[in-house]
């Protein structure tokens, strides 16, 4: 009497590995970051410095400066 193949075993292990495969595939997309189109750019840093900020004096023109003195 030959043996029965086990069709169901085989089919319930192939039904399990997908089952494994679609979850990691699912659970991997789920944690990439997803895009907004509707978000608006992000607003350009300005600097803090005015315009017309006095400079530090150098050296030589505070000696120049005393010797006017």
């Amino acid at each position: 009497m030959a043996k029965k193949k086990c069709t169901f075993g085989k089919f319930l292990l192939v039904g399990l590995i997908a089952a494994a495969v679609a979850a990691v595939v699912a659970a991997w997309k789920a944690s990439n970051p997803i895009d907004d189109p509707w978000t608006l750019p992000a607003p350009k840093p300005t600097t803090l410095d005015p315009v017309n900020a006095p400079k530090p004096a150098t050296v030589d023109e505070v000696k120049n400066l005393a010797k006017e003195n």
